[in-house]
């Protein structure tokens, strides 16, 4: 699975909203999103487990 720096993230974000940097929060925080250890970008999440 291939990781997104934050700025790549950021422009896919900004197609949907004006606060990219809110709706990224958000996507971590659902578990959607995980930010790489070293914090330098971000990974889709695994399937969620119910």
């Amino acid at each position: 699975m291939r990781s997104a720096v934050e700025p790549e993230l950021n422009l896919r974000l900004r197609r949907l909203t004006d606060d990219a940097a809110m709706l990224r929060r958000a996507l971590v925080d659902h578990g959607f999103v995980s930010r790489l250890p070293e914090g330098t970008g971000h990974r889709r999440a695994g399937p969620a487990r119910l």
